[in-house]
């Protein structure tokens, strides 16, 4: 956690792009923002059913580990992040043939307040995390969307600014795709960048 300091804060006056609000006011973290999604096998991965960040609350039963939102499709004033990467997580036990489906028949889009920031295939928004190494068990395959290295995130040569209390979200746009393997799909949608929340 880092206060903002005359050293930075026109830095971080520029990746918000202009928001009005009183960094001094504010802890900056270099955090992600992420939410998961999981759908059993049978199930239609499409528009109406992989949405990121619209259902988060209590009693969907998700944890830290499938979310660190708190509300749904929206950050609680004064928080505001800034996008600077995005990358797209599959479950290590995903089929390979359901991964390829989704990534030839999908395209992620972003939207925040009523417009798309951001859209394109799947395959281009890397994961930057995974499961990494070979195994002689014939048997074990790990399948994943890019090099588990934060580096092969997709990286923004601007921000996207997600501001306080408007909605935003992310979901697979195109034809849907019905999940054919046992275990479904179990994906996670990351945003890397720089998080301002209220200090306490």
């Amino acid at each position: 956690m880092a206060l903002v300091t005359d050293q930075n804060k026109q830095f971080i006056l520029n990746e918000f792009q202009g928001v009005t609000f009183n960094p001094n006011e504010l802890d900056i973290e270099d955090t992600p923002l992420y939410d998961t999604v999981t759908l059993a096998q049978g199930q239609v991965a499409g528009p109406n059913t992989v949405s990121w960040f619209t259902n988060v609350r209590a009693n969907t039963g998700k944890t830290l580990a499938d979310t660190n939102m708190v509300r749904d499709s929206e950050l609680a004033a004064p928080e505001m992040f800034s996008i600077r990467a995005i990358g797209i997580w599959f479950h290590s036990t995903m089929s390979l043939r359901d991964i390829e489906g989704i990534m030839r028949y999908l395209a992620l889009q972003i939207v925040v307040g009523k417009k798309p920031k951001i859209e394109g295939p799947v395959w281009q928004f890397c994961a930057g995390g995974g499961i990494s190494g070979f195994t002689t068990a014939t048997s074990t395959s790990v399948y994943q969307n890019g090099i588990p290295s934060r580096e092969s995130l997709c990286r923004l040569a601007s921000p996207i600014v997600i501001p306080s209390n408007v909605n935003f979200s992310a979901s697979l746009q195109g034809t849907n795709y019905t999940l054919q393997d046992t275990n479904g799909l179990r994906t996670t949608l990351i945003f890397r960048g720089l998080y301002a929340k209220g200090v306490q």
